[in-house]
Formats: structure tokens, sequence, C-alpha cells
């Protein structure tokens, strides 16, 4: 039977643990589609997409926090992405399955598909992405435009889905009513789109006659 001095020395100790594990877990960053780009633009990073449903990321979670702790003293840091709620930017980097690390270094992506521990992390982190090629051309980036307009896409389609089942769900309407609102949608979506780009992007003989 344990006396009262070992209760105590126990909660003490389960309570270091606890907060020793808060610690980790906060040299971790959260990104999402809303600061990704800016905050990756520049400086060195490692990223992890992850779903919470999945066992790898989760027996993965404390190394990779273990890992970010090291490298906060040596100038990189350390983030972590929900693919199922951030799911353009899972489509922008390509992300087939999870979790997928990622190294990015002044806005250049190059894949991490070393042994998951805490020194393959810190080793590549800091020297060994050097010996790497980029995963992605400069033109097709996951940060550059055209990834960015297809992450764009991607939340389009996303939300027109969430507005079919809305409509099918809220209203009761049937299936060739929902998809031609739908399809309708689309449609005023793109004039719109197109009309914003025109505006930003002249076609060449445009700018040409107004100069």
């Amino acid at each position: 039977m344990l006396r009262k001095p070992q209760i105590a020395v126990a909660l003490m100790l389960a309570l270091q643990i606890c907060v020793g594990a808060d610690s980790l877990q906060e040299a971790v960053l959260e990104l999402s589609t809303s600061n990704a780009d800016a905050l990756l633009a520049s400086g060195t990073w490692m990223v992890e997409f992850y779903a919470p449903w999945c066992g790898f990321c989760q027996r993965f979670a404390p190394t990779y926090a273990e890992a970010a702790v090291e490298l906060s003293s040596q100038g990189v840091k350390v983030a972590k992405i929900d693919g199922t709620k951030n799911q353009a930017l899972s489509a922008r980097f390509g992300v087939q399955g999870f979790p997928t690390v990622f190294h990015v270094h002044d806005g250049e992506v190059r894949t991490f598909e070393e042994e998951r521990s805490k020194e393959s992390l810190v080793s590549f982190a800091t020297t060994g992405w050097k010996d790497h090629q980029p995963a992605f051309s400069s033109f097709m980036s996951p940060l550059g435009i055209p990834k960015r307009a297809l992450g764009l896409l991607v939340d389009i389609a996303l939300a027109l889905q969430g507005w079919y089942d809305h409509l099918r769900e809220a209203y009761g309407l049937s299936q060739p009513i929902a998809i031609g609102i739908s399809l309708l949608a689309t449609i005023l979506t793109g004039v719109t789109l197109g009309f914003i780009i025109s505006l930003f992007f002249p076609h060449p003989a445009a700018r040409q006659k107004r100069d």
C-alpha cells in the first residue's frame, strides 16, 4: 500500500510527464491553407501531412515532436498539416498517404524518405537535404502559382460537393435538380474567375490597344 509521501511523488512524476508531453507538442506548429503559403515561402521547415485517424501518424508523433525540440535551436521550424482538413494543400504537395514529410528550404521542397527516427529527421533537416534533388520543378512547386491554382480548384470542387450534399439533405431535392443547380453554380464560378483573371492578366492584344 502506498504511503502519502509515495503518492505525492507519483503524482509529481505524472505531472512532469504530462507537462513534458505538452512542451513537445508545442514545438510542432500547426499549419493550414490560411497560413502555409506565407510561412513556408522563407526559412527552413520540416512539414508533416497527417490524418487524425492514422495509426502510423500517432506512433510517429512523439518522435517528430522530439526532433522539433532539437531542431528549434538550429533554426529549423517543424510543422504539421491535417491532410483531411486541408485537402487542397495535400493535392498541391501530391500527398498520397499519411504520414508524409517534406523539407522546405526557401520555398524549395524535398521529400523526406529516410528512416522515421529523431536522428534521421534532424540530420536531413540540417544537412542531409543538400544531397537530394527537389521533388518539384520551380514552376510546379507546391508554393508556386500553378499549384495554388490547383488548390483553388480543389477548394471549389469540395465546396460544390458540400453544397450538392446540402441541397439533397436539407431541401430533399432530387438528384437531377441538385446536379443542375451545382452545374449552374460551377459555370457562374468559372465565369467570375475568368473575369477576375482577365482584369489582372489581360490578353497581350488588349494591353497593346490600351497602350
